[in-house]
């Protein structure tokens, strides 16, 4: 049996574990989902003391694998919850709250992770044609818009939050505002560049009062739901059958990138991946390509 504790839930804990998780730049849904989370074990607890044998009988409540509905969680929802308490008692040790670390002794599940779908380099190359090859205010956007998802790898969600001033064409940087806000500088290669200097000087002319940098046809922000639409668009135009989403550009920056350079890390570092792990289901991808390619000899 393990030592019991000091009482975690002493009054401030969860308040102070809030105000750290918004500090640490974590998004209001996030920060809402960690504590609804934490104060659904502290409410099972019923204030006794939190032990590894009191976390392993909540990990095996029928409260915590099964929904409100009586349907069974699938394990990526109950990891979620692990995840949230795991955070929470890491908190609570480096806070000296508690002596021992209990989020040691919480282990998350393997789940079997889907490969992401990308476009391949031929599908890459004639999307980017059909861009050039049609003219127009809406393909001159969607070419700059689109070429800047597949060049950097950013989220449709940083996308759409692009101003005019993020554009640095002398620094050869753009100013991205990541999950919770965060603040990152991404490198514009010259081929971008180049496409973001003529786009700027057409975007500079419209007349909207919003400093968006891709406007709708509305010449407000374009939104991410505009964003899926537009690509949607263009992939029938390219004659691209695939399942193809905003974030698979993503997915196609990062296989393009593992595949020129073939080094990890230069991949991780341009994702912005925290660890090293999340950024190695990119190999698996590289694997079938060369077991296809091998079968060819």
């Amino acid at each position: 049996m393990s030592t019991p504790e000091k009482r975690e839930s002493h009054p401030g804990a969860l308040s102070s574990f809030e105000s750290k998780l918004i500090a640490d730049g974590k998004s209001p849904h996030t920060v809402s989902s960690y504590c609804r989370d934490v104060k659904v074990f502290l409410t099972f607890t019923d204030g006794e003391t939190v032990t590894e044998e009191l976390l392993n009988e909540y990990f095996s409540s029928v409260g915590l694998l099964n929904e409100k509905n009586g349907k069974k969680r699938d394990t990526t929802s109950v990891n979620k919850i692990k995840s949230s308490l795991k955070a929470y008692f890491k908190y609570l040790h480096k806070t000296g709250m508690m002596d021992a670390d209990l989020s040691e002794a919480i282990k998350l599940k393997s789940t079997q992770r889907k490969e992401p779908t990308y476009l391949s380099h031929i599908e890459r190359t004639r999307l980017l044609k059909t861009f050039r090859s049609t003219k127009g205010s809406l393909a001159f956007r969607d070419n700059a818009m689109f070429t800047t998802m597949l060049l950097t790898g950013i989220r449709v969600d940083a996308l759409i939050k692009l101003n005019l001033e993020d554009v640095n064409l002398d620094d050869k940087k753009l100013t991205t505002r990541t999950k919770g806000d965060k603040i990152s500088k991404v490198f514009l290669n010259s081929r971008l560049r180049g496409i973001l200097k003529r786009y700027l000087k057409y975007r500079r002319k419209l007349a909207s009062e919003s400093d968006a940098l891709f406007l709708s046809n509305r010449l407000t922000r374009i939104t991410s739901r505009q964003v899926s639409f537009r690509l949607k668009h263009w992939l029938t135009k390219a004659n691209i059958t695939k399942a193809i989403s905003p974030h698979s550009l993503r997915h196609t920056f990062a296989t393009e990138l593992l595949q020129k350079t073939q080094n990890l890390r230069i991949v991780q570092k341009a994702l912005g991946h925290e660890y090293l792990e999340t950024t190695k289901i990119y190999t698996h991808i590289l694997d079938d390509e060369m077991e296809e390619a091998l079968e060819l000899l």
